[in-house]
């Protein structure tokens, strides 16, 4: 017998990331002029959000207003939305 063929496995990179239950995520929509205050100097500012809230966090400077996604645990969602930066950024004081 034979063995028989099939199609080559695509890399797992290529698929989309498994759901998790109870994650979510928000798009703030933040003027170009600001985004660099959510990003801080050397990105120090957006990964000590990410780090503190547990949300991933990502910028498409490609617009104005740029998107900012938050991304991950509800919970982690809420957390980053509400801190001082980023609510102060996207006009919410």
């Amino acid at each position: 017998m034979l063995p028989r063929e099939t199609a080559p496995t695509p890399p797992t990179a290529r698929l989309p990331p498994p759901q998790s239950p109870g994650a979510t995520a928000t798009v703030l929509l933040v003027a170009r002029a600001r985004v660099g205050r959510v990003i801080g100097r050397a990105g120090e500012t957006i990964k000590a959000l990410q780090v503190y809230t547990g949300a991933t966090i990502q910028i498409d400077q490609s617009s104005d207003p740029t998107r900012v996604v938050l991304a991950g645990p509800d919970g982690a969602v809420r957390l980053a939305a509400a801190m001082p930066g980023v609510r102060a950024e996207r006009g919410g004081g």
